[in-house]
Parts: structure tokens; sequence; C-alpha cells
């Protein structure tokens, strides 16, 4: 049997021969019956391979698994070394149950391989991310109400893993913002209104509240909503602070008084005339327009003036 990308083979436990189908070639890049002998197959089995190849027979060989399943690297026409998945099973047993003949597939699984290594590394770039930048994504079905969450959703959270029932995600948001929560989802889904919120939670691990916006978006042909939310604990922290200065500004800046412009005051006595036209000696005036405090005392020129006899 030839099949794209497949081909059969039987293994004689007797003789210890391999026999392939036609297919064995074209996977290989090979001229017509190149790997025909065992040998020549043999030769092309990457040498860290081998091993585990023969173990993985010997084993199924011997009843231990219930087949014959290796993923291995072979050399092909070409010289290129491919990943190759084999997979068999007996077929044939003698009167003892001893095996035969072992038959099974061969495939080549090099593409298959690095898409999943592809696969790998962008989920842990993805994981990275979300871990420095603190956010995740999450994503529930109206039917399932079950809510599959992101690694770094889940660390938001506090959870122990995904999925979580969407009840129990729905409980660690504090009070206050539980009815804007449900308002906001159900604005989402009956009217498409934009969900876009920022509401506090409690994490389930630790009890730690923290800071969140989550946006999310409702898809009405699969009845899923999908969603991603940012822990904004920092940025919160930061603005509180900074409208905690903004009154302690503000307050300073309320008792700061302070006199400017022409001040109307009498040549003869110093009185000087307020706003409402009524006339104040200089120390009341100040006192009522500034923080300045005064402590009496006398000038000489006064106290000679005053108290001639004193010496």
């Amino acid at each position: 049997m030839v099949v794209a990308g497949i081909a059969c083979w039987e293994f004689d436990c007797e003789t210890g021969a391999l026999r392939f189908d036609p297919g064995m070639t074209a996977l290989l890049g090979c001229p017509t019956d190149d790997v025909a002998q065992d040998v020549d197959f043999a030769e092309r089995v990457h040498p860290d391979d081998v091993g585990v190849a023969a173990d993985a027979m010997r084993e199924h060989l011997m009843g231990e698994t219930p087949e014959y399943r290796v993923d291995y690297r072979i050399r092909t026409h070409a010289g290129e070394f491919r990943w190759f998945e084999s997979v068999g099973r007996v077929r044939e047993r003698d009167e003892e149950g001893a095996p035969l003949t072992v038959v099974g597939v061969f495939s080549d699984i090099t593409e298959r391989l690095r898409t999943e290594h592809t696969l790998r590394v962008t989920h842990g770039r993805l994981r990275h991310a979300e871990e420095v930048a603190r956010f995740g994504h999450w994503e529930f079905s109206l039917d399932e109400r079950v809510m599959h969450a992101s690694d770094g959703a889940v660390r938001i959270y506090g959870m122990d893993g995904s999925p979580v029932p969407l009840a129990a995600a729905q409980a660690c948001v504090l009070a206050e913002h539980r009815t804007t929560l449900d308002d906001g989802l159900v604005h989402l889904i009956s009217n498409g209104v934009p969900y876009d919120q920022e509401f506090r939670l409690r994490r389930v691990n630790d009890g730690e509240i923290v800071w969140v916006h989550s946006r999310a978006e409702y898809d009405p042909a699969t009845r899923r909503v999908f969603g991603v939310v940012h822990d904004i604990s920092d940025r919160k922290r930061v603005e509180e602070e900074r409208e905690a200065l903004i009154v302690e500004l503000q307050g300073a800046l309320d008792q700061v008084k302070t006199l400017s412009g022409i001040l109307p005051i009498c040549s003869s006595c110093k009185m000087i005339r307020d706003d409402d036209g009524d006339w104040e000696a200089v120390d009341t005036y100040v006192l009522k327009h500034t923080d300045a405090q005064f402590s009496h005392g006398i000038c000489p020129g006064c106290l000679t003036r005053l108290y001639p006899d004193l010496d």
C-alpha cells in the first residue's frame, strides 16, 4: 500500500528481517528499493536513537506495552536527518504465544514537530509577556458557564488553574463592583456595548486585593465572550498617592496668605484703609491678611519721647 507521507513495514521476529513497502523509498527520497536491505536502513537511524527504538520493540515483544510506538531520526538519501514516527503491533504469534511478525506504519513527523516547537516557543513567550506586563486573557461560553483562563489571568486571580466555574471567578470581585460588572456584561451580550471595566478583586490564594482593568468582546455566532485582564494595582497606587499629594499641596496653599498691590495708608498715623473703607492699625491689618504674628516692644526713639525721665 502506498499512501502519501506514510509507509508500511513488517518485522520478522524469527529472522530479524525488516521489509518496507515502496512508500518508504519515497519518504527518504531514495532510488527505488534503495532501503530494501535491513543493514542499509539500520545505518540510517541516528546513533542516539538506535537504543530507543530497540528498547521500544523489546518491550512490546515481551508484552510490556500494547503497541510499538517510537519517534526517532532517520537519515534521508540527501543526508538530512528527519523525524519519523513508527507505530506497530504484533500480528502473529506461535502456539506458545511467542511473537512471529510485527506490522506497522512509518510516517514523517518532522514538520509536525517543528510546528509544535514553534507553538511551544510562542506560548512560552506569551506566558513571559503576560508575567512581565501583568496581564492575561480569558474566555467563557454562555452555554458552559466555565471560564478558561491563561496563566497570566490565573495568576492575577490567584487561582490554582484553569478552567474554573464562572461563578467562582465572579465571586472574587468585591461586592461594590459586582452590579456594575454584571450590568456591563449584559449590555455587551444584549446590545454590543463595549465592555471596559476597572474594579477590585480579592485573590483566591492569598487574599490580596488588587485593581484590575478588563475589556471583552462577544461573538454571537459561538456565544462566547473573550476578554483580557490587566493588573493595574501599581497604576492605581500611583494615582492615589498623586491625589493625596494634590490635596496636601492644596491645603498648604490655602494656608498661605500674601499681601500685594497698593495699600492705602495714612501718612500721619500710618493706619491702613481696608476694602470696606474702615481704617485699621497696621498690626491689625497684617494679622488679618497674613499668617504673621507680632511681638510688641518699644523702639529707642519712642522710649525717649514717651519716658523722658528714664535714662
